[in-house]
């Protein structure tokens, strides 16, 4: 979720992955060539929505000249003091629940891995497809440490949240740095089902 042009689907690909692969990404000016990415693909499924905990359209906070920041959640002065992006352009977009969705997109019996990078809606994405947690193996989200974007979940809600539902940690990796500190603003952090 998040899409994005596909930069992941198509690292995945380049790394040997063979297996089916679905993107949602809602903005339209990045699905155009997320959508062209896909079509020599035929194991690649392409969304033009987002996800969400609700059905309807919703505002989305477009970065310019860097759609991979764009939210549906404001961003924060602190966003403002860490990277300088332009962020005066919303436009409406239309959102789906994970769990209405997961039978058209995932077929019974494949094993399934979400990615989320939602730049501060990953809680609203894990909420709009709780029950759909049952039938996934993996999850790897980015995770802020600092608020970046207004009402954005802290990593440590979301650790919690994910453990509460038998999710652990099994990775974590720098998503951003702040300069010149080095702190860690943001991680990407690969969530396994605990099978103990």
């Amino acid at each position: 979720m998040g899409a994005n042009e596909g930069q992941f689907a198509s690292e995945s690909r380049r790394r040997g992955f063979e297996g089916r692969t679905v993107s949602f990404e809602p903005l339209s000016t990045v699905f155009a060539p997320l959508a062209q990415a896909a079509e020599s693909d035929e194991r690649r499924m392409v969304r033009n929505e987002a996800l969400g905990a609700e059905v309807g359209r919703l505002p989305m906070h477009v970065a310019m000249g860097h759609d991979a920041s764009s939210s549906l959640r404001a961003p924060t002065e602190r966003m403002g003091e860490f990277a300088d992006l332009d962020f005066d352009t919303t436009t409406e977009v239309a959102a789906r629940r994970l769990d209405d969705v997961f039978g058209e997109v995932c077929q019974p019996g494949e094993r399934v891995v979400m990615k989320v990078d939602t730049q501060g809606f990953e809680r609203e994405v894990l909420a709009g497809g709780e029950a759909s947690l049952a039938r996934i193996e993996a999850v790897q989200l980015e995770l802020s440490f600092l608020p970046l974007y207004e009402g954005g979940a802290p990593i440590e809600a979301v650790l919690a949240w994910m453990r509460e539902r038998g999710f652990l940690p099994a990775y974590m990796a720098p998503a951003s740095i702040q300069r010149p500190s080095r702190r860690w603003l943001q991680a990407d952090v690969l969530f396994v089902r605990d099978h103990a």
